[in-house]
């Protein structure tokens, strides 16, 4: 049977994340990643990261999730010295929340593991294949980015 080109897509990105799954799990015991940060708090971390300082609200609107989701994302980063809460010099009533030196260290850490899997599978790939794996991806990224955001909308 000839699977249609959206069939393929679909079975290899769940072979993907599959894939993922399995390398995360080993980097974790090989000591690579942090083994005690949730995803989502690695996620939002990154984001504080990144774009430096922000409220929580915005972070939960970043992450598509209510503030005390967020909320309690942010305890777990707060309570291991990641994430520190500052006041927000626009409105002194408010809390921004950003990254500690330890926090920043720990996102470089798990990126530089993450870079050195990714060069392990690709790096024998031409530059030009890499480029274009590159442009794919972040295209079809933006285009799951976009779609969820205007179905929240919708909802």
């Amino acid at each position: 049977m000839q699977l249609s080109p959206y069939e393929v897509i679909e079975r290899e990105l769940t072979r993907l994340m599959r894939s993922l799954e399995h390398a995360h799990r080993r980097m974790l015991q090989a000591g690579d990643v942090p083994h005690h940060l949730e995803r989502a708090a690695h996620r939002l971390l990154a984001h504080i990261v990144d774009g430096g300082p922000v409220r929580l609200s915005a972070l939960a609107e970043f992450a598509c999730v209510d503030t005390s989701t967020a909320s309690r994302q942010i305890s777990q980063l707060e309570a291991r010295g990641l994430v520190a809460r500052q006041t927000d010099p626009a409105d002194g009533r408010a809390a921004l929340l950003a990254a500690t030196d330890d926090g920043a260290k720990l996102l470089l850490r798990t990126r530089a593991a993450r870079s050195r899997f990714v060069r392990e599978l690709v790096g024998a790939w031409p530059s030009t294949d890499r480029k274009e794996l590159g442009r794919l991806l972040t295209q079809f990224n933006d285009g799951v980015a976009q779609s969820t955001s205007s179905r929240q909308g919708v909802s």
